[in-house]
């Protein structure tokens, strides 16, 4: 039988002289072999960066058996390839799978920095941050100098 190992070869009864009357039972025992494991990785795309734990599906009497794996939800990220070539299979003795999926950070909005004078007169011309792949990454802004004029204050949300 095809992924299963006889447990018991040689079980009660086995062997012995047909019954006058009535049954005699032999029963065998079979175990569904091992299989090769399935790890599940989360990469931010391009890089080797998990971004969530392996997931490891064990082979341990899984031999032709079915896998099913599935993305994982992350935040600030979508997956760019949901179905893997190999997100689901059979459990195959001998060989590991690995399955990997890879996910892109989220977009933002972007952050706008002024240079005005305390009448909100521009400055200077606006920098301009932007959001793409950024959601949930911190930013930082920076003052100007402008032509021998003395910054006054930065803005709480300068980071």
């Amino acid at each position: 039988m095809p992924y299963y190992t006889v447990v018991n070869a040689t079980p009660a009864g086995h062997t012995g002289t047909y019954p006058a009357t009535g049954l005699t039972e032999v029963t065998y025992c079979y175990k569904r072999d091992d299989a090769g494991n399935v790890t599940v990785h989360h990469f931010e795309v391009g890089t080797s960066n998990s971004l969530a734990a392996d997931e490891n599906l064990s082979g341990v009497s899984k031999a032709g058996l079915s896998y099913t794996t599935s993305s994982a939800n992350i935040a600030n990220f979508t997956v760019v390839n949901p179905t893997p070539a190999n997100h689901i299979g059979t459990f195959t003795a001998g060989t590991n799978y690995i399955v990997t999926y890879e996910y892109r950070r989220d977009d933002a909005g972007d952050v706008t920095v002024m240079y005005t004078d305390r009448d909100g007169n521009e400055l200077d011309a606006r920098d301009i941050l932007s959001g793409t792949n950024k959601l949930g990454l911190p930013y930082t802004t920076a003052p100007k100098t402008i032509g021998g004029l003395v910054l006054v204050n930065s803005p709480t949300n300068a980071t």
